[in-house]
């Protein structure tokens, strides 16, 4: 267990999220979004994800820098993602970010030691670049989710 620790802690790095204020969303509706884009094979340069957001059973968004976003889909529902405070990324090989690589959630924003311990491990499924422009204005994030009685339009800003 402590070497498993210890992996984690030196291959990853943390990421502090932000809480949504809007209703809560599913994979489904981010994975229909006008603002999914293509599937790509990697995300290089992970020490430049400074944030993370969306976070769903299977998805999270994270942000590269200033511009660059990703949606990171995982295998299965991952435990707690759709609640973690912070993330983290773990590599199987190479610098960057694929396929069969982990991602690492956490209830805390700075984790201890013991926090990996019961840490949650959610193997990546597909990595989609995702344009927060194609949203609307100013990160407003519109998806239209069905309801009962009609469609609506959800404001998902995250803060």
């Amino acid at each position: 267990m402590l070497r498993t620790a210890s992996a984690i802690a030196a291959a990853a790095f943390v990421l502090a999220g932000c809480a949504s204020t809007g209703p809560r969303l599913e994979a489904a509706d981010y994975l229909a979004s006008p603002a999914l884009g293509e599937e790509t094979d990697r995300i290089c340069f992970t020490r430049s994800i400074d944030g993370f957001s969306a976070t769903t059973r299977s998805t999270v968004i994270v942000e590269e820098g200033v511009n660059d976003f990703y949606l990171i889909e995982v295998f299965g529902g991952c435990q707690d993602l759709d609640w973690a405070q912070s993330l983290a990324f773990t590599r199987t090989t190479g610098s960057c970010l694929t396929r069969g690589d982990r991602l690492v959630t956490f209830d805390s924003v700075l984790p201890t030691k013991s926090d990996v311990r019961f840490s949650n491990q959610c193997t990546i499924k597909r990595i989609y670049e995702w344009d927060e422009d194609k949203l609307g204005e100013e990160g407003v994030t519109k998806i239209e989710v069905e309801s009962e009685d009609a469609t609506e339009e959800t404001d998902g800003t995250e803060t």
